[in-house]
């Protein structure tokens, strides 16, 4: 029994059978669907495959920063409760990356038993 559903083909945009129909990877996460048509204009070496091997070797070639781990703090937001690390030499402002709000950040603090237990003391 023949499906008679269609499928657009993404490169030409006509609406082809799905049996006529082929899935080729359009990026690192997503495919598209491309009709006989189509497969057979594109020649040998212009293959989608050839394309994500160059986007692969491009994101190998860049330049990879260094993070030091000394450079993180940790912190809490006084809002939602949130415990975090901010890393000081980062671009970015400091703020919640769980509610988006910076203005009840305060410095992390260790509170260690024997530390509660003497002010709870005193």
């Amino acid at each position: 029994m023949k499906d008679n559903t269609n499928i657009m083909c993404d490169q030409c945009k006509k609406q082809v059978p799905m049996s006529d129909a082929k899935y080729s990877p359009k990026g690192p996460d997503s495919v598209m669907v491309v009709c006989s048509d189509c497969r057979s204009r594109v020649g040998k070496n212009n293959k989608p495959k050839t394309v994500l091997k160059e986007i692969k070797t491009i994101e190998k070639e860049k330049p990879k920063t260094i993070q030091n781990s000394n450079n993180k703090r940790a912190y809490n937001c006084a809002r939602c409760n949130y415990k975090f690390k901010f890393d000081l030499m980062s671009e970015g402002n400091l703020r919640c990356p769980y509610c988006g709000k910076s203005d009840y950040i305060v410095k992390a603090q260790n509170f260690f038993a024997d530390k509660l237990l003497k002010e709870v003391k005193d």
